[in-house]
């Protein structure tokens, strides 16, 4: 064997080093969890949020050892968020990714999250933009150019981080109305169940089909000319109603009440507005499957300490009447709590006793 062979022999063979680290490895107690198991705690590392995708450190789990590696190739789901911000990375992780619906999340890069979503449409299962008005704009309405259809997305959150300087029509932003073609996913009915909606500083028109068959729907920071009148959010609930889970917080809501309506599905409904808007809401919806209840009725520090002190006590019994009122509410085994906080806000928490 020539000098070469020989040299090339040792290279090739493995290190003291790396055998006895393999047999750590392979004593470790994580090593003697099956594969899937590994994986789903593998799951929990991927980031949930889009602000966790700043940090890319949590896919490198594939490359502790030879065990692991192996375990997140051959689980689909560990890729299917794919990091935006790297064109070779993006590639990548959708192609192991497979047929698994993909999870867009994005704080940053827009340039690079728009161009996933067009270049994607019909893998995307999930969005989650954080982003400033114009960044926003910018994703979205060059993901609108693409008129492509994606039939498995189930779950969208849009956050403004901040209002827009100088919007004097209020807090909010108007997104496109048919994003990623929705009317056409459900009039085929591909829509998927259990669809989750989550604006924030944000919104749909009111008529457009993203408020059509929804099973959670969280709208947050809405006032002025984006403000929702009481009729609008009733047409809303009649399109959904099958719907979970309902928030709206400090969402502007105004006019009349829409006609009685009966929401069978609804387990849990979070309000944070005017005690006048929550008592109509309380008295027209009927919610047989109510198990959580948190009301939040927002004073206004701005005003005088001692008259507004003085107008706690009649709001907070008014909830407190209202909360009483409505059926299924407080049983036996049932909770009930009403505090007042720093002064102004008023604070009623119900819940099941089963729950």
């Amino acid at each position: 064997m020539s000098s070469n062979e020989t040299t090339s022999a040792k290279d090739a063979a493995p290190s003291q080093e790396i055998l006895t680290r393999r047999a750590f490895n392979a004593a470790a107690p994580i090593a003697q969890l099956p594969p899937e198991l590994l994986a789903e705690i593998f799951l929990l590392r991927v980031p949930k949020t889009a602000a966790q995708m700043r940090d890319i450190s949590w896919f490198k789990v594939s490359h502790v050892c030879r065990t692991w590696r192996e375990t997140a190739l051959a689980f689909p789901a560990f890729w299917a968020t794919p990091i935006t911000r790297s064109r070779p990375l993006t590639k990548m992780m959708v192609a192991r990714a497979g047929a698994t619906p993909l999870v867009l999340r994005s704080d940053e890069s827009p340039r690079r999250a728009s161009a996933f979503l067009r270049t994607y449409p019909t893998r995307i299962g999930a969005i989650d933009v954080e982003e400033q008005q114009l960044m926003i704009k910018y994703i979205l309405d060059r993901s609108g150019m693409v008129r492509a259809a994606a039939p498995h997305l189930r779950a969208v959150k849009i956050v403004k981080r901040y209002p827009c300087p100088g919007d004097d029509n209020g807090i909010g932003t108007w997104l496109e109305a048919d994003l990623l073609c929705r009317a056409e996913v459900l009039a085929q009915g591909g829509a998927p169940l259990r669809t989750r909606l989550h604006l924030e500083c944000c919104a749909f028109p009111w008529q457009s089909a993203w408020y059509s068959q929804l099973a959670h729907l969280h709208l947050q920071r809405l006032s002025g000319a984006y403000s929702l009148s009481l009729e609008e959010l009733f047409s809303i609930l009649l399109r959904s109603r099958n719907l979970e889970t309902l928030a709206l917080i400090d969402v502007g809501l105004h006019g009349p009440p829409g006609a009685p309506l009966v929401l069978t599905q609804l387990r849990a409904l979070r309000l944070r507005a005017p005690h006048t808007s929550c008592t109509q809401l309380m008295t027209q919806l009927t919610l047989p499957a109510i198990a959580r209840l948190d009301i939040e009725v927002p004073g206004n520090p701005d005003s005088d300490a001692d008259a507004d002190s003085r107008d706690v006590l009649p709001q907070q019994s008014a909830l407190l009447v209202t909360c009483l009122q409505h059926p299924r509410i407080l049983g036996a085994q049932d909770r009930l709590n009403v505090d007042v906080v720093d002064k102004w806000d008023i604070v009623a928490s119900w819940s099941r006793g089963d729950e």
